[in-house]
């Protein structure tokens, strides 16, 4: 299974991510923020990283960029409800996937089962 950081300033969505994750297996880390993610992300290397976009501190488009510069092959899964202009930018950046909020706990395992 896969070590992954969950990144949303959405605790709701953050605890339902972390929920649907932990009964495939998977050892899950969190963070509220771009800053505090990218913290864990040096700390941790986790295999897989799933943020949200737009975040206090530093949004997920800021933080996808600054660590892809330096780990280029750790995948991100990208999530927002800002729309799928943001969602193709930050395929453009570099992200893996991209799911538009709100989405089903199928189409995020899917994703995770197909990188870990």
């Amino acid at each position: 299974m896969a070590r992954i950081l969950v990144i949303d300033d959405d605790l709701a969505v953050q605890e339902l991510i972390v929920l649907w994750l932990k009964k495939e297996g998977h050892e899950i880390t969190t963070a509220r923020d771009g800053k505090e993610g990218a913290q864990k992300f040096c700390a941790e290397m986790p295999d897989l990283v799933i943020t949200d976009l737009f975040m206090p501190a530093k949004d997920g488009m800021e933080m996808l960029i600054d660590l892809r510069q330096y780990l280029p092959l750790v995948k991100f899964i990208v999530v927002s409800g800002w729309g799928d202009q943001y969602l193709r930018t930050a395929i453009a950046l570099g992200a893996w996937r991209a799911l538009a909020k709100p989405f089903r706990a199928e189409q995020l395992v899917k994703l995770v089962t197909e990188e870990a």
